[in-house]
């Protein structure tokens, strides 16, 4: 006998972080098109299926900026920076967001 439930855990792991990686890109397309609300939706499920992964965060604030949601936004882009390690793309990002809401 094998270790059936290993497996099959391993593959439903598998499975969610590749629906949490397609639907984090068809949040970017979603975004480059300016489908704000679509765009936050699929980093929404992104997120809820892999918490951990910065990118999903990093989505959804992009789309909260897109739709003018500037407090939201901005802790979005914070989580991604901390799962991140601050890293600088998150960091520039962050930045960007606190001097748009200072101008709004």
């Amino acid at each position: 006998g094998g270790d059936v439930g290993g497996r099959s855990e391993r593959a439903h792991r598998a499975s969610r972080e590749e629906r949490a990686v397609v639907l984090s890109n068809r949040s970017a397309a979603h975004a480059r098109l300016g489908q704000f609300e679509a765009a936050l939706a699929d980093a929404d499920g992104a997120v809820a299926l892999r918490p951990e992964w910065s990118k999903a965060h990093a989505r959804r604030g992009a789309a909260l900026h897109g739709l003018g949601d500037w407090e939201e936004c901005e802790t979005a882009y914070e989580r991604a920076a901390a799962l991140d390690h601050g890293s600088e793309a998150a960091m520039r990002a962050l930045a960007a967001v606190r001097e748009a809401r200072r101008a709004a």
